[in-house]
C-alpha cells in the first residue's frame, strides 16, 4: 500500500444532540480541556503522517475555518505583548499540514457518506485516504489515525479502527460481524450492520470514526442511494464493497470516546482532564474537595 497522504474529517452535520450550544458553535468546535476537538483530529493526523486534509463543513467561513486561518488582530496584540507563544500551537499546524475546507450543501444527501462526495476532486487519484468522524477522540499512543494507518499497510486493504461496546450501545452504532483469519486471529469483516438492535447481531465490535478507504469505495459510494432513515450510509458502500469481493479488516483500536452528545461529552472532558499533564492533578484535587 502507498503513503497515505490524504484525510477527510467530516464536520458537516448539524449537531443536533448538542443544541443549543450548537446552534451558533460547531459541534467540533466545543472545547474539550483547552482546546477545540478538531484541534486533537487534526493533531492526530499530523502525527500519521497526514499531508492534506480535507475539512468538510455545512456553514461557508465557519468558526472552524476562522479558527485555522488565525486571527491577525490578535497575533498583533500578542506579537506586541511579545506573548505569541501563546499562538504558537495553532500556527505550528499551518507549517505541518495543508488544510482546506469545503461546503456542504443541500445538493448533497444527508448522510455519514456525503463528506466523501464532497471531497471526491480532492482525492482523486489517491489510491487509499483516511477518513476521520469530528465527533470521535481517541486517547491512545500512538495515535488511533498512525495505528489503523500502520495496520492497513500491513493487511494491503481497508481497514476500519473499532472497540467492543456493552449490549446498551450496540444500536448507536455501526456493528462489525467478523472472520478471524491467521494465527493472530486478524478479523477480517464479513457484514457491517448499521445500528442495530442487540437482538440482531451476537457481534459487539462498534466501528467508529477512523477508517483507511480506497478509491473504489468511494466510487461506490457516488452510486449508491440513500438506505435507514433516508441517509448516505457509509456502511453500505463497505458491505458492496465486501460483497464484491474486497476484503475489509478490523483493528480493535482502545481508549475511543464520542462528543456527539452531552453525556459522553461530559465523560470525555472528564477523561481528557485527568490524562492532562498540566491540569490533571489539579483536576484530580477539585473533584476531591467538591465530592467530601
Amino acid at each position: 500500500m502507498k503513503k497515505i497522504k490524504k484525510a477527510v474529517i467530516a464536520a458537516g452535520g448539524f449537531g443536533t444532540r448538542m443544541l443549543p450550544i450548537t446552534s451558533v458553535i460547531p459541534k467540533e468546535m466545543i472545547p474539550i480541556v483547552n482546546k477545540p476537538v478538531i484541534q486533537y483530529i487534526v493533531e492526530e493526523l499530523i502525527e500519521a503522517g497526514i499531508e492534506e486534509v480535507g475539512i468538510v463543513t455545512s456553514s461557508k467561513h465557519s468558526l472552524t475555518e476562522q479558527y485555522f486561518e488565525g486571527n491577525k488582530r490578535l497575533e498583533a496584540h500578542l506579537i506586541e505583548k511579545n506573548k505569541l507563544y501563546l499562538m504558537d500551537e495553532v500556527n505550528l499546524i499551518h507549517k505541518k499540514i495543508k488544510i482546506h475546507f469545503s461546503l456542504q450543501t443541500n445538493l448533497f444527501p444527508y448522510g455519514n457518506g456525503t463528506p466523501l462526495l464532497v471531497e471526491k476532486d480532492f482525492l482523486d487519484g489517491e489510491d487509499n485516504y483516511l477518513y476521520v468522524f469530528c465527533d470521535d477522540l481517541v486517547l491512545s499512543n500512538p495515535g488511533a489515525s498512525k495505528q489503523l494507518i500502520d495496520f492497513a499497510s500491513i493487511v494491503n486493504s481497508p481497514s476500519i479502527a473499532c472497540e467492543v461496546v456493552d449490549d446498551s450501545e450496540v444500536s448507536k452504532y455501526g456493528i462489525i460481524e467478523y472472520i478471524e483469519e491467521g494465527s493472530k486471529k486478524t478479523k477480517k469483516l464479513s457484514k457491517i450492520i448499521e445500528k442495530p438492535s442487540p437482538e440482531e447481531t451476537s457481534s459487539r465490535l462498534a466501528s467508529y470514526g477512523r477508517y483507511v478507504l480506497n478509491k473504489d469505495i468511494i466510487n461506490i459510494l457516488s452510486k449508491k442511494g440513500i438506505g435507514k432513515n433516508n441517509e448516505l450510509w457509509l456502511t453500505d458502500s463497505i458491505e458492496s464493497y465486501v460483497a464484491s469481493g474486497g476484503d475489509v479488516y478490523t483493528k480493535v483500536i482502545n481508549g475511543w470516546y464520542t462528543t456527539g452528545d452531552y453525556a459522553n461529552f461530559l465523560k470525555t472532558m472528564i477523561q481528557f482532564t485527568v490524562s492532562n499533564t498540566e491540569y490533571g492533578d489539579k483536576f484530580k484535587e477539585s473533584v476531591k474537595e467538591i465530592l467530601e
